[in-house]
């Protein structure tokens, strides 16, 4: 499965692979579902020699967020209501967060005094 997945996938979701089945192995082994666990003599490829790469990451050009902000700055002074979410585009643009993560955030979440 392993070998199968390297020929077509870049190496983490190889490792996000046998990493999940080992832990099902292991957890067959430890409740006596199975006598051996396999996972011990798999080895996962180098990932330089990985067929298919990890793609980089894109972060969006200077010019872009400079002009997300100075678009934040028209809506504000406009008062504008139809663009209230924009202050939550530039957190997810200033933290790398996920929309999900952004969406889920609390006021307890904030901590003013540390900045955190």
């Amino acid at each position: 499965m392993i070998n199968d997945l390297s020929n077509s996938k870049a190496y983490s979701t190889v490792k996000k692979h046998y990493e999940f089945v080992k832990g099902v192995f292991q957890y067959a082994y430890n409740s006596q579902k199975i006598t051996f666990n396999p996972c011990p003599a798999v080895q996962l490829h180098i990932e330089r020699n990985m067929k298919v790469k990890t793609k980089k990451t894109e972060i969006l050009p200077e010019n872009i967020t400079e002009k997300m902000y100075e678009f934040n700055n028209t809506l504000r002074q406009s008062n504008n209501q139809f663009f209230k979410h924009m202050p939550v585009l530039l957190l997810i643009l200033n933290t790398g967060m996920r929309i999900g993560e952004a969406l889920a955030l609390e006021w307890s979440d904030i901590d003013f005094k540390n900045r955190t």
